[in-house]
């Protein structure tokens, strides 16, 4: 019986250290000023034992691409697609690639980012880690931050803590209303 529970056991961490999932973190601004740029950093988690990987992030017509790091992988951005390919990826146990979007002139309101990485692993099984989906804002230049500051005087020091919930001057709740 002991003999089994070991077999088992080991059967188990072998299949588990070989086990080759890619995970991966875009970070982009949550808004941009139509006509402006900003830079898409992905941070890759999967370990050297990948053979080939895929990278690939469709835009919005009119908006281009341009490289900034893509360590080591084969850059393009064609047909409103940025792609970057390795045939043989990078050997950290994590890495990040970063590139430059350009927001075009013509374009407003939402627009919804997603993408995919496509690898092999060693034993030449295909996998497919879809990127998390997210939206950014695209503001036009009329409206930017300057535009909304404003400042606000207040009567002395302000004190805020989850358990006050909203208080008024004399401490008595005035969230009634803003749910």
């Amino acid at each position: 019986m002991l003999k089994k529970i070991i077999f088992m056991f080991m059967f188990f961490a072998i299949n588990f250290s070989f086990a080759q999932n890619l995970t991966a973190i875009q970070k982009f601004p949550d808004s941009v000023i139509i006509g402006s740029s900003f830079v898409v950093t992905t941070t890759i988690y999967g370990g050297p034992l990948i053979d080939f990987m895929e990278f690939s992030q469709p835009l919005p017509k009119g908006f281009s691409a341009k490289n900034i790091d893509s360590k080591g992988g084969d850059f393009e951005f064609a047909r409103n697609e940025v792609k970057i390919i390795w045939l043989t990826p990078p050997m950290q146990d994590s890495y990040t690639i970063r590139y430059l979007i350009q927001v075009p002139f013509n374009v407003s309101g939402k627009q919804t980012r997603s993408g995919k990485i496509i690898y092999l692993t060693s034993n030449n099984e295909r996998k497919v880690f879809i990127l998390q989906t997210k939206k950014i804002l695209l503001i036009s230049p009329k409206y930017t931050t300057s535009t909304f500051s404003t400042t606000t005087a207040t009567k002395g020091a302000v004190h805020i803590s989850e358990s006050d919930d909203f208080l008024s001057e004399n401490g008595k709740a005035i969230s009634e209303g803003f749910y």
